[in-house]
């Protein structure tokens, strides 16, 4: 599960692999919504595996649209 959400926060945030494992270290909000430790974040490589095995196994770009809806999760907002 942890893997997924830091996959959607790639992609809500426009975070390459490394700019994430780094972003995952630094700040502590990142970590507790994916669930992580100090000791046990991933990799960049990790990350990076873990990303092509989605995009391969699922071949669907559709697919992060789908987790965002499990997650129950709506970002979307208006401000006045």
């Amino acid at each position: 599960m942890a893997m997924r959400r830091i996959h959607l926060m790639q992609n809500w945030f426009g975070y390459s692999d490394l700019t994430m494992e780094e972003a995952l270290y630094k700040t502590i909000i990142l970590r507790q919504f994916a669930g992580l430790s100090l000791e046990r974040i991933p990799d960049e490589t990790t990350i990076l595996n873990f990303r092509r095995r989605q995009c391969h196994d699922n071949n669907n770009p559709g697919r992060v649209v789908q987790w965002t809806a499990v997650f129950g999760m709506n970002y979307l907002s208006t401000r006045r």
